[in-house]
């Protein structure tokens, strides 16, 4: 499982990859505003029967996920974006 930003991607939402055995999850802007932040998580299909729920996105800068442990215990995850730069993109 990885975290990310700088993802991008308008709105919320995921995509499975077959091919490489990964889960793309995400949550941006929404499609009429600039995409210059977004948050995700790209989790390996096999551990998706691990989830305790699918990731929740907070907003574009925020998204948490919660695994199943051995012992009924769980462990949270977030992804955290923090922009670098104080100036506007152009």
């Amino acid at each position: 499982m990885a975290a990310l930003s700088e993802t991008r991607l308008a709105d919320e939402g995921q995509l499975k990859e077959e091919k490489d055995g990964y889960t793309f999850f995400w949550k941006g802007k929404p499609a009429n505003e600039p995409r210059i932040h977004g948050v995700g998580f790209a989790i390996k299909n096999c551990l998706i029967n691990h989830l305790h729920e699918l990731p929740v996105g907070i907003n574009e800068r925020l998204m948490t996920i919660c695994l199943m442990l051995a012992s009924s215990q769980m462990a949270t995850v977030i992804s955290a974006y923090a922009p670098t730069l104080d100036a506007q993109m152009k």
